[in-house]
């Protein structure tokens, strides 16, 4: 689920690999073809630095994380230096100007700096044509080369912007500006969310709160995880009002059988997420609407059907359980988040014994098993959703009512008295 992997993609390694190898060929080839035809050492120099191959680094970065964008990196320093070229260290260029791009990108949160990673990725590339060129390359070719290599590296940022969204797409892969632009309140799927289901909308965003405290103390990727729990209920709007939190006066479950109130409470999770697929979201959001309830039971409907359901799948979610540490922790927060709304714990010491009750049930009930949160992650949520839970629900100062309004509740035959005089007066005057 992270970005941030420990093993790289191999299919997309291979195709990234074997593109920029045969780009940077044919560009060596055109280019000393020009030279053969006494065209400018300097346009031919110029051209084959401007090849933007810190665009590859750049969204393994983005997409995959460091260990990946470092093997592809290592690779592409290998090709660059066995293939022949007229630049004298495009080894060089690549690893400097590649590992500029990727550590630069890496803290993007707007599209404007993965343009600003990438022009700054062609000036370090630039640095090292300077430094290797001197005393073989005359003055104009420097700089020509310098040009070229700052404009490599620019358009390797565009192509980046331009390109991902196909990458993407193609390799199911999952960048930082992807999540962003699923954030935002105005996608279509979370205003529509906003509109139909209001109450959900605002569960949502407080999980989202607390989600993200959580996984920053646990180290996992809490751009992925806030978003998870931004559209982990999203099928809710299909039938809002069949969910407590957007109702206003009677409940629909009170004249349903608990089994049927158990189908439809359970097929917010598969709305969801063909909603989440619809809208062409990230796949990976998919899975928190997927396993953010896992196979737990619904045991209110079952307490309520009792001995006559000899079934108890019916009023099981669809599942699967967790697969990760993120949906682990969703999983965890959507119901203390739930639990503290219903609860409205005050103190500190309030809240962590209701998050480490929730945290003890879901552990009991076997529904993390296959997350892989260990023990000690469990006591860093534990403590900083109690934190959280309690920055949200602690006691509050009741503000005094209005003093007119007191004034006004307190001694109406004065006010009435008060309001005759000056009505009369204000007759007189204008009598007058």
């Amino acid at each position: 689920m992270r970005r941030v992997l420990t093993t790289v993609d191999p299919t997309y390694l291979a195709m990234s690999l074997a593109i920029s190898g045969v780009g940077l060929w044919v560009a060596d080839w055109a280019a000393v073809r020009q030279l053969n035809d006494s065209a400018s050492l300097t346009t031919a120099v110029a051209a084959m630095a401007a090849l933007p191959i810190a665009a590859f680094p750049m969204y393994t970065r983005l997409a995959l994380g460091r260990l990946a964008t470092a093997v592809q990196l290592i690779a592409l320093t290998a090709i660059a230096w066995l293939l022949p070229s007229i630049l004298p260290a495009q080894g060089w260029q690549v690893l400097v100007g590649g590992g500029a791009g990727g550590l630069l990108v890496a803290a993007s949160t707007r599209r404007g700096t993965v343009v600003a990673a990438g022009v700054w990725a062609g000036l370090a590339s630039a640095l090292v044509f300077v430094l290797s060129g001197r005393g073989e390359y005359s003055t104009a070719v420097l700089v020509a080369g310098s040009a070229g290599s700052a404009l490599g590296g620019a358009l390797s940022g565009a192509l980046v912007l331009t390109l991902s969204p196909l990458a993407e797409r193609l390799f199911g892969h999952v960048t930082s500006m992807t999540l962003l632009e699923a954030l935002s309140y105005d996608h279509p799927l979370l205003r529509q969310l906003m509109t139909a289901a209001p109450g959900t909308f605002l569960h949502s965003t407080h999980l989202a709160v607390l989600c993200d405290a959580a996984a920053h103390a646990i180290g996992a990727d809490a751009l992925v995880v806030r978003a998870g729990a931004l559209y982990h209920d999203v099928g809710k709007t299909r039938s809002p009002l069949l969910f407590i939190e957007n109702q206003h006066g009677a409940n629909p479950h009170d004249r349903l059988p608990p089994g049927e109130s158990a189908a439809a409470i359970g097929a917010h999770v598969t709305d969801g997420v063909e909603l989440v697929t619809r809208y062409g979201l990230a796949p990976c959001l998919a899975r928190f609407v997927r396993e953010h309830h896992g196979t737990s039971v619904m045991r209110s409907l079952a307490e309520k059907a009792g001995a006559e359901q000899l079934d108890p799948s019916i009023f099981q979610y669809p599942g699967p359980r967790p697969q990760s540490r993120d949906t682990g922790l969703v999983m965890i927060a959507d119901q203390v988040e739930a639990t503290g709304r219903s609860r409205q714990p005050e103190t500190l010491d309030a809240c962590r014994a209701l998050v480490q009750e929730t945290v003890d049930r879901i552990v009991s009930e076997e529904q993390l098993v296959e997350s892989g949160l260990s023990p000690a992650d469990l006591a860093k949520i534990v403590g900083a959703l109690a934190d959280m839970v309690h920055a949200i629900h602690h006691r509050r100062i009741a503000y005094p009512e209005p003093r007119h309004r007191r004034a006004s509740a307190g001694a109406p035959a004065q006010s009435d008295r008060q309001g005759r005089r000056q009505h009369a007066a204000d007759r007189r005057g204008s009598e007058r």
